[in-house]
């Protein structure tokens, strides 16, 4: 693969949930390797997540 190829398949992902006041920022996600991307919230502990399989 070449360097132009890897670097197109890099992502800033922003996340902004409904009733949270803050942002989270994952820079540079290879969407290219996931296979199953899950984002997750906890509004018990206001904790975002990302899992990728």
């Amino acid at each position: 693969m070449s360097s132009s190829a890897t670097t197109k398949a890099a992502w800033n992902i922003k996340v902004d949930w409904a009733n949270y006041n803050e942002s989270v920022l994952w820079k540079n996600v290879n969407l290219c390797k996931l296979n199953v991307p899950r984002l997750g919230y906890d509004p018990g502990t206001k904790t975002t997540s990302f899992i990728a399989e």
